[in-house]
């Protein structure tokens, strides 16, 4: 629409500068391309004419300048009326992509744990962190498959050199999980076919490594492992 605006400018500029230039200074060839504006050119116009012809011909230019702000104002409406484009509207929820939820899985670090003084080894302070990512969905779903991976205990070949194991959380299977209004995470498990689960050091393992697991997510506020006396030593 720019484009046409200055265009249509441009044309009856080159229009009025003609008719002004055909009357003044060769009225000749002004009365030759006349007809092509459809408006009679006078033949000549001397310095010798009198006053009112001079002021007829100011009377024809100020004629023409206001056909031009006539045109100049239609094109100005024209181009406020043209519709504006309509944004595409934002994809709903089913759309959007729902991606990944970075996780933290808990192991016991026996690296980390030679350098705590004895007293402090064995313990939720000798676990550590490696990261995973799972798929987004309720929050259930991802608290739930984040214990599952914690048990299934695959870690990498470098996190093995870094002192990460997983023998303390493979002896156990996830059956059910609930969470309350009040932010209590509720864990039922079952001993895993031929796995043995050692003593109280063993059991604070492998709860606190369930436990900080469980903890990252805001919504769990405490954790109950069941059955009880599944974890006593």
């Amino acid at each position: 629409m720019k484009k046409i605006f200055w265009t249509s400018i441009i044309f009856l500029l080159i229009i009025t500068l003609f008719r002004i230039y055909a009357r003044f200074f060769d009225a000749d060839f002004g009365n030759k391309v006349a007809p092509l504006f459809s408006k009679e050119i006078p033949v000549q116009i001397s310095l010798a004419q009198t006053g009112d012809t001079v002021f007829d011909t100011l009377d024809a230019l100020d004629t023409d300048l206001d056909i031009l702000t006539n045109k100049i104002t239609e094109i100005k409406i024209q181009a406020n009326q043209t519709p504006a484009v309509q944004e595409p509207a934002p994809p709903t929820s089913t759309e959007q992509a729902i991606g990944d939820v970075a996780i933290k899985l808990y192991y016991f670090n026996e690296k980390e744990d030679k350098l705590l003084p004895p007293e402090q080894q064995a313990s939720p302070q000798s676990l550590a962190p490696v990261f995973r990512t799972i798929p987004a969905s309720d929050s259930i779903v991802v608290i739930e498959d984040t214990i599952r991976l914690l048990l299934q205990g695959a870690l990498t070949e470098s996190e093995v050199m870094d002192g990460f194991t997983s023998s303390f959380v493979k002896v156990i299977r996830l059956v059910d999980t609930s969470l309350n209004a009040n932010g209590t995470l509720s864990l039922t498990f079952t001993k895993a076919p031929g796995a043995s689960i050692g003593g109280s050091a063993f059991i604070g393992i492998l709860t606190n490594s369930i436990i900080k697991t469980a903890q990252q997510f805001p919504q769990v506020k405490k954790v109950k492992l069941l059955p009880e006396e599944l974890f006593q030593p």
